[in-house]
């Protein structure tokens, strides 16, 4: 049995070895609460038998990046006031890609993902799992990938969060006569400051060239949003005079243009990741150019980002 100090008879041979039922859940959970609790002391020599490492500077790479990860998934726990006691550990294949995920992992927006999503997977009673797409999209994940995801995930909370309080509504030329209206507008106008001081914070350079959102589109994280068509009861014609008529059909051009476009957005690789429009009368409302897909928020709610 294991204590804290790693003495007391544990053996590393625990979880090399096929164990099953509750015996393999307690060896691994045993060895976990070890790695998580001192993993640069008392645990070294286990994290190095965990994923295969020898003394070669990469491999030593690994070994310092599998410290950081387990530090964050303990601070996670933490935060969550679990108690380490009752952590369910995944299977033995699962937790075995989630070491090796971060004993490759020297980023710090992909870390915290990885280890959001290992300290999920050890709560007891949670329903987040190490799912293989999960996985895989984290392996797949670059450094620019991951803060991009970070960001969507806080730009929704943010914004949803602001609806909820948002119950008057109103056409932003009504704002000046209305303060209910235009107390909105400045709160809105404030959490959309907030959320591009976060996109700075992050360092999110305004995206180069058309490439940046291949790999999240590719992998389903994120989505491009339709476009908004406005309701448009058609074209006001009160002759069968020439430039009425010319004007009828300028309108309707236009409108089917303006179709086309919204059909067509979803095939365009995006620009941007957001934009904001400023209203002459006060207030801004904050357009996504890119949004976390149905996929796109799982995952962001199992790595502890929603």
């Amino acid at each position: 049995m294991s204590d804290e100090s790693g003495t007391g008879g544990f053996s590393v041979e625990a979880i090399n070895i096929s164990i099953f039922g509750k015996e393999a859940d307690k060896a691994l959970a045993d060895s976990l609460r070890l790695l998580l609790r001192k993993p640069a002391e008392e645990a070294g020599s286990l994290l190095a038998d965990w994923i295969g490492l020898t003394s070669d500077r990469i491999n030593l790479k690994r070994k310092l990046n599998a410290e950081l990860g387990l530090r964050a998934v303990r601070a996670r726990l933490k935060a969550d006031n679990v108690d380490m006691e009752t952590i369910q550990p995944p299977k033995e294949e699962e937790l075995h890609l989630l070491m090796n995920g971060l004993s490759l992992t020297d980023d710090d927006s992909v870390r915290e993902m990885w280890a959001g999503l290992f300290a999920k997977a050890l709560e007891p009673g949670s329903d987040t799992t190490a799912e293989r797409p999960f996985l895989s999209v984290l392996d797949s994940l670059s450094p620019s990938d991951a803060k991009i995801i970070h960001f969507l995930a806080h730009a929704t909370k943010e914004l949803e969060a602001l609806a909820e309080k948002e119950k008057h509504g109103g056409p932003i030329f009504l704002a000046a006569l209305d303060p209910v209206l235009g107390e909105e507008l400045r709160r809105r106008g404030k959490v959309i400051e907030s959320i591009e001081e976060h996109a700075r914070e992050l360092g999110l350079a305004p995206p180069e060239g058309k490439n940046w959102s291949d790999n999240l589109l590719r992998q389903g994280v994120v989505e491009i949003p339709p476009a908004q068509v406005a309701y448009w009861p058609g074209p006001e014609i009160t002759s069968v005079e020439g430039t009425e008529l010319d004007k009828a059909f300028t309108e309707i051009g236009d409108k089917v243009r303006e179709i086309e476009e919204a059909a067509t957005r979803q095939n365009r690789k995006p620009e941007t990741l957001y934009r904001v429009v400023n209203y002459a009368g006060g207030g801004a409302d904050f357009q996504f150019q890119v949004r976390l897909s149905g996929f796109g928020r799982r995952l962001a709610e199992a790595c502890g980002l929603l």
